[in-house]
């Protein structure tokens, strides 16, 4: 069995989209504080709504 990291993990658990909006592109792990950085601390977000006044 492999081991997979946090982002492969958010990308399965999110079905490769943004857990806020739905958007498929420009996704990046994100920690949701206070966090150890594992992927139950963690969702994945496009970079609209990680920096949403761009």
């Amino acid at each position: 069995m492999a081991i997979l990291d946090t982002e492969q993990i958010l990308l399965s658990r999110s079905q490769f989209k943004c857990e806020l909006c739905g958007n498929e592109y420009d996704l990046s792990v994100f920690a949701v504080m206070p966090s150890d950085n594992s992927d139950n601390q963690s969702i994945l977000i496009c970079n609209i709504c990680h920096n949403p006044k761009q």
